[in-house]
C-alpha cells in the first residue's frame, strides 16, 4: 500500500493508525475506515475495528463487539464482552468471561468454557483452561493438552511455550523441538528462533545452537530479511548473519514490510527504506 492516505488524513485533522487497515479516528475519538485518499469507506462510529479477516471484522460498539462485513454492514450484532480476528472461518468471542469460538455466520463451534483464547493459526488455537495453556484443533478438540504458562499462536510450525519458568518451541504435537531452557522467546521465522539468555536477546537454529549471539537489549523475528534490535536503548536492523545493515539510532521502530520500515526519533515518526533512506518526512500524528 502507498502512503498518500496519511499525508491527506493529516491534512483534514485525521489521525492515522497504522496496521493492517488504514483506521481513521475523528475528533470525538470514534474509529471508522479511510481509502488512500483519506475518504471515510466506513463512518467514524465505533469505539474499536479490527483487520479484515474472512470477510469480516470486529467492532467495539459501546462495549459491545461484534462484527462487520467488508463494506461496513453488520453482520453479526454486537453482543460479546470482546472479539478477536477471524482465522480460518472461526474467530473467538468472549461471554459470560469465558471464551468461545463462533463461525462467519456467528453460530457457536464451540462451548465458552475457556479462560483465555487466541485466533486460529495453522489449524491450531491456543485456549487457556485451569491457567494453563494448550491447542484444539477446528473441531475444538484437544490436539496440545493445557501444560503451558503460557504460549504463543504456531508460525511456520512452531510455538513458543513456557513451562516451569522456561522457554522452548514445540510442534504441533507437542512436543518441545527447540530449547527449553531460555529466559524468554519470541516467533520464529524462517527457522531463527529468537531466544532471551543471560538477559540479553539473540537467534538459535533447530538444534539450539547460536547463529546470532545474545547479545541485544531486545529484539524482533525477523521480517523480510532485516530484523530491529536495540542495544544501550537505540535501535536499528541487523541482516540474518547479525551483522548491522541500519545503525541503531533510533528511539523506536516497527519491522519492515515491503521494503518500508516505520522508525522514530524524538517525538517523531517517519519512514525508511532497506538502505536507511528516509522516504517521507516526519510528522507528529503517525501512531503505528
Amino acid at each position: 500500500r502507498g502512503f498518500v492516505h496519511l499525508w491527506q488524513a493529516i491534512a483534514r485533522g485525521i489521525s492515522v493508525i497504522g496496521g493492517q487497515t488504514p483506521l481513521g479516528l475523528d475528533e470525538k475519538g470514534s474509529y471508522g475506515l479511510i481509502d488512500e485518499q483519506a475518504n471515510w469507506i466506513i463512518t467514524p462510529s465505533f469505539d474499536g475495528i479490527g483487520d479484515l479477516k474472512n470477510n469480516r471484522r470486529w467492532v467495539n460498539a459501546g462495549g459491545e463487539f461484534g462484527f462487520i462485513n467488508k463494506k461496513g454492514n453488520i453482520v453479526i450484532s454486537p453482543q460479546y464482552e470482546d472479539a478477536l480476528d477471524f482465522e480460518g472461518g472461526l474467530a473467538p468471542v468472549k461471554m459470560n468471561e469465558y471464551w468461545a469460538f463462533i463461525d462467519t455466520s456467528g453460530i457457536m463451534v464451540t462451548r465458552p468454557i475457556y479462560e483465555k483464547a487466541k485466533p486460529y493459526s495453522e489449524g491450531l488455537a491456543a485456549v487457556q483452561k485451569d491457567g494453563m495453556w494448550g491447542f484444539i484443533n477446528t473441531q475444538g478438540n484437544v490436539i496440545v493438552q493445557n501444560t503451558f504458562e503460557n504460549v504463543s499462536s504456531f508460525q511456520n510450525g512452531y510455538a513458543w511455550v513456557q513451562k516451569n519458568g522456561a522457554y522452548g518451541y514445540i510442534d504441533k504435537s507437542g512436543k518441545i523441538k527447540v530449547g527449553g531452557t531460555f529466559e524468554g522467546a519470541k516467533d520464529a521465522t524462517n527457522n531463527l528462533f529468537l531466544v532471551r539468555y543471560r538477559r540479553k536477546w539473540g537467534f538459535v537454529d533447530t538444534s539450539g545452537s547460536w547463529i546470532i549471539k545474545n547479545e541485544f537489549d531486545d529484539a524482533l523475528p525477523f521480517q523480510n530479511g532485516f530484523a530491529a534490535a536495540a542495544i544501550k536503548g537505540k535501535w536499528g536492523f541487523i541482516d540474518t548473519t547479525g551483522k548491522w545493515v541500519i545503525p541503531a539510532v533510533y528511539d523506536e521502530v516497527q519491522s519492515f514490510s515491503e521494503g518500508i520500515a516505520a522508525v522514530k526519533m524524538g517525538t517523531k515518526w517517519g519512514f525508511i527504506n532497506e538502505k536507511n533512506h528516509r522516504i517521507e518526512n516526519y510528522f507528529k500524528k503517525f501512531r503505528p
